[in-house]
């Protein structure tokens, strides 16, 4: 037998023996659903949108997922900002912000976060960063996957 086939073998026996029941998501498995970020005709600019994924069952700390933003608009980049749940924090639920980057005007861009929904569920915020004509309006496009 195979080191690698071995280790595959070790890694199905630990994980039923330390946590039974509990669901591995498997590499590159997508989480949730591709979801849209719409901005209307004339948005001024840093109209901000929230973008809110759930955290796939189980949270693993070594978790890392990539986040793909397709940005279909000629006229306008996208700034980011990728941020963790923070339940009952100061009296409410608060987005603690971990990272930020922008996307540029019709690209796609791919980031990979380690540890991102430990603290619960995920919120990517994206705004355009200029302001949009009267007929400028578009949707960009968010999926994250688990890797």
């Amino acid at each position: 037998m195979s080191f690698k086939d071995y280790s595959s073998k070790l890694y199905d026996w630990l994980t039923g023996v330390l946590s039974p029941g509990v669901k591995v998501v498997g590499s590159n498995a997508q989480v949730g659903t591709d979801q849209d970020a719409t901005w209307a005709n004339s948005a001024s600019a840093n109209t901000a949108v929230n973008v809110d994924v759930a955290a796939p069952d189980p949270v693993q700390a070594e978790g890392k997922y990539l986040i793909h933003v397709y940005n279909p608009s000629t006229v306008t980049a996208l700034s980011l900002a990728i941020k963790t749940t923070l339940a009952s924090f100061g009296g409410s639920t608060r987005y603690g912000e971990l990272t930020y980057a922008s996307v540029s005007a019709n690209s796609t861009r791919s980031f990979l976060v380690q540890g991102w929904m430990l603290g619960g569920n995920g919120r990517i915020t994206l705004s355009n960063d200029t302001i949009l004509g009267g007929s400028d309006g578009f949707t960009a496009k968010v999926r994250v996957t688990k890797v």
